[in-house]
């Protein structure tokens, strides 16, 4: 039983290393497929607002990249994205015409 709860705890140790290195490179890994990857220019300029206001972003749960974190609604696009104190912002824009 004592194995056991030291494994649990090794684990509990390892999640927590995880999710700060996580925590620290996404950040960087986002700044990558922003100047990488061939998303609108609208899109990759609202990714860096939201970056450079809050150093750190995330996904909110329920999507697994930034790229799903991007709404429309009427003449606006809207950027939904986690910080690092777990709140939910919004970057928006106005859709060029």
């Amino acid at each position: 039983m004592i194995h056991f709860l030291e494994g649990l705890c090794h684990l509990r140790d390892l999640r927590i290393y995880l999710l700060r290195l996580a925590q620290e490179l996404l950040p960087h890994l986002y700044r990558y497929i922003v100047e990488k990857k061939e998303i609108p220019e609208i899109k990759k300029d609202m990714i860096k607002e939201a970056l450079s206001l809050y150093k750190e972003i995330f996904p909110p749960s329920v999507h697994k990249t930034i790229d799903e974190c991007f709404t429309y609604e009427e003449d606006k696009i809207l950027l939904w994205f986690n910080t690092s104190d777990l709140s939910t912002k919004i970057v928006q824009r106005d859709i060029p015409s």
